[in-house]
Parts: structure tokens; C-alpha cells; sequence
């Protein structure tokens, strides 16, 4: 079997992909990005499996290459972590219809029908589509299987210390883009500056700023001086130290890994209930400080309202957010995950 990852990066579809790389029963080789994020740590864990690297500014040649790899028969079945290569996947699914193929979608832009373009009409039967939630799974065209993605908690819990004399610090983690909800925290900001609350909270985002997003919004980021631009950081407990809570503004995001992340450092989530997130929250029973939708404004306010009802009730929340990580740990196992994952590479359908 072949695993191919189509990023590198270790944002959360890599940091899931590595838990299960690092956990499953199964035999295979590794194709990952060269100088990637993900090699970088597969070798400082001292990674057992093959690992073949490729050129992501050129990936054509790395398909030529699986191409005559498959016509030796050398991979009987490819998982790929992300939707990134579904054209070159649909080629080698026609090419080779005994390989069974399983994609596992973890992005809205993987939904897009541009995307799938290549399809044109019926699915090869020998792909299977692997989505991470009820939300991704209803924009997916075609039949697909549901597999959330696990997460390993650990033992980390919040001192619960706040200087009230000291600013709130908020985190905003990922891709500062416009598809994470950036363009509302200009609406925030504008609300916390209407209301004299400004010099009570500061907002640190970490991730790169995306090529697309308007000019007038970078402007504005680089430009206020109650946020703070750290860009990707690698080292998660550089980026969760010191803060006191976790801000996620997209209305689309498929699952929500932050929203694990934030929970097993002890850290209350604030946000919208909307697309993975919302199913999360529901779940869990965790919605008071979500959000429900709305324009944007009206969420600014209300989003408002609930990070100073958390910073009014600190501990309150640390202490619910301790119970929450405790409900979540029990049914998010790498192990179930692999069992389930492996179930489907190694037959096409869902464990019972």
C-alpha cells in the first residue's frame, strides 16, 4: 500500500495523518513532500516505513513515476490524506481499475466543483471518498464514507491564573484568510473599540497570511495595535502558552482540529455555530460560548458579549472546559480511528 501526503504542512489534516501513519497495523510506503514540515518530523520520530519524497512544484512527475511503480504492481491499494491530487487520482483509478483508491476530503475548497471537474459523470468504482463530517459529507457530490478524525489529549490543564490589570489574550489559529472568517474580526474590533474594551483584550493570530486576501485587510492587521501578526509557528505550545482563550470565526470549517487543540490545552473555544465546529460543540454539549450565525455585525456584537462574559467568569469556564476535554477523550481514540481507516483501505466499506 501507498499513503501519499499532497501538503506537507503540519496543520491538522498532516497532524492527523501522522498520527496514523505512526499507529496503524497496516504495511506501507510513504510519499510525503520533500523539505516538508511532515518529513521533518516523521525523521525526528524516528519513522520505521519507507519514505518516498517528491517535488510539490511538480507533482506530474511524481504520478509518471507511480504510474510505472503500479504498472509493476508494486501498490495494490493508495490511500491519499487530502483532496490536493484528485486529478492525477482519477487517472490512475481508470488507468488501473484493480487498485482500490480511498481520498479522504478534510477541506471545504476540496468540495469545489472545479475540483471534480475531471470526474466528468461516474465516479470510478474503485475510489472510495472518505469525508470527516456530517457537514463535509453533504457537499460531496458522490457516496462517501464518514470518519471524524481522532485526537490524542494529553495531561495539560490551565493554571487558572488571570491579572485582570492585564489584557485578555485571545488566539486566532490558522491560515489568516478570508475563508477562515478574517474579514469579521475587523467588525470585532470595531465593537471592542465602541464599547472602551480595546485595552482589555488582545488578539494573536498564527498562521500565514493568504496571497488572496484583500489588501485593505492586511493593511488593517498590520495596522491595529491590539493584534498581534505571528505568522505559522510551528511548535503548538509556542503558540497556546499564554493565551487565555481561542477564537475561531469561520462558518465552514469541516471539523475543527483547533477546537481539539484549544480543548486539551485546558483553553474555553469561542465561536460559531456553523459547519464541523457546530456539530462538535453540539455534541459535546459545549455551545455557551458559541455563536449562532448571523451578518456580520450582529456576530461582532454578540461574539463580543460572550469573550467578556468568559473573562467576567474565567475559572467558571476553565473548570467546564475541564470536563469537556474529559467527555471528548473518551470517544476520539487514534486507535478507533485506525481500526475504522484501516477497515475501509483494506475492504471499501465501513467497520460495523
Amino acid at each position: 500500500m501507498l499513503i501519499i501526503s499532497p501538503s506537507g504542512n503540519l496543520y491538522g489534516s498532516e497532524r492527523v495523518l501522522l498520527d496514523y501513519v505512526t499507529n496503524t497495523s497496516l504495511q506501507f510506503d510513504l510519499a510525503v513532500p520533500s523539505n516538508s514540515d511532515l518529513l521533518e518530523e516523521l525523521k525526528r520520530v524516528k519513522f520505521k516505513s519507507a519514505i518516498l519524497t517528491y517535488n510539490v512544484e511538480n507533482v506530474r512527475s511524481f504520478y509518471i513515476k507511480l504510474i510505472f511503480s503500479c504498472l509493476l504492481g508494486k501498490y495494490k491499494k493508495l490511500y491519499i490524506n487530502e483532496g490536493g491530487h484528485i486529478k492525477y487520482i482519477l487517472l490512475l483509478a481508470r488507468l488501473f481499475p484493480a487498485i482500490q483508491f480511498a481520498i479522504h476530503i478534510r477541506i471545504i475548497e476540496d468540495t469545489a466543483a472545479e475540483r471534480w471537474q475531471f470526474v466528468k459523470g461516474k465516479l470510478p468504482n474503485n475510489i472510495k471518498i472518505i469525508t470527516i463530517s456530517n457537514y463535509l459529507s453533504e457537499l460531496i457530490p458522490f457516496q462517501n464514507l464518514i470518519i471524524p478524525d481522532p485526537f490524542i489529549f494529553n495531561g495539560h490543564k490551565i493554571s487558572g491564573v488571570y491579572d485582570e490589570s492585564q489584557p485578555f489574550q485571545i488566539g486566532i489559529i490558522g491560515r489568516v484568510a478570508l475563508s477562515k472568517g478574517i474579514g469579521l474580526l475587523s467588525y470585532l474590533m470595531e465593537e471592542l473599540a465602541k464599547q472602551q474594551l480595546t485595552e482589555k483584550f488582545k488578539i494573536h493570530l498564527f498562521g500565514e497570511i493568504s496571497e488572496d486576501l484583500p489588501e485593505e485587510i492586511k493593511v488593517f492587521l498590520n495596522n491595529n495595535n491590539a493584534i498581534v501578526l505571528h505568522g505559522y509557528v510551528k511548535n503548538n505550545s509556542a503558540i497556546y502558552d499564554g493565551l487565555h482563550a481561542i477564537l475561531h470565526l469561520s462558518e465552514t470549517e469541516p471539523l475543527g482540529r483547533v477546537f481539539f487543540e484549544a480543548v486539551d490545552q485546558g483553553l474555553p473555544f469561542v465561536g460559531i455555530n456553523a459547519g464541523g465546529i457546530g456539530e462538535t460543540s453540539k455534541k459535546y454539549d459545549c455551545t455557551e460560548l458559541v455563536i449562532e450565525p448571523d451578518e456580520k455585525r450582529p456576530m461582532a456584537i454578540k461574539l463580543v458579549e460572550k469573550l467578556t462574559k468568559y473573562r467576567n467568569n474565567y475559572m467558571r469556564y476553565i473548570d467546564l472546559i475541564s470536563r469537556v476535554k474529559m467527555e471528548m477523550s473518551k470517544h476520539m481514540s487514534i486507535a478507533d480511528y485506525c481500526a475504522r481507516l484501516d477497515n475501509i483501505i483494506n475492504t471499501g466499506k465501513p467497520l460495523n
